[in-house]
């Protein structure tokens, strides 16, 4: 049952058009603070913010301190996952 409940923890983890927005942000601009991240896609902070907490949860984004910000970049399993959700577009 763990098993289970870990694969429902990153299914949602990008089961969500922001998120996936946010896969393919850092895809291609990795290491962006929250805030760059809701420039760049023109959400708010605060709803970027709660959508990487949920990423981060399910092992797809990594987060790393740089002084006063938070720079955030994709896993292995970040990257796994963008590359299935390629492949079945």
């Amino acid at each position: 049952m763990k098993k289970i409940h870990t694969l429902e923890v990153i299914i949602k983890g990008f089961a969500n058009e922001r998120r996936i927005s946010v896969l393919l942000l850092l895809h291609r601009y990795p290491n962006s603070s929250i805030g760059e991240i809701a420039d760049a896609l023109k959400i708010g902070y605060k709803s970027v913010s709660q959508h990487v907490d949920k990423m981060y949860r399910a092992g797809l984004v990594s987060k790393e301190g740089d002084g006063y910000f938070v720079l955030h970049t994709l896993t292995i399993r970040g990257k796994q996952i963008l590359y299935f959700l390629r492949k079945l577009c």
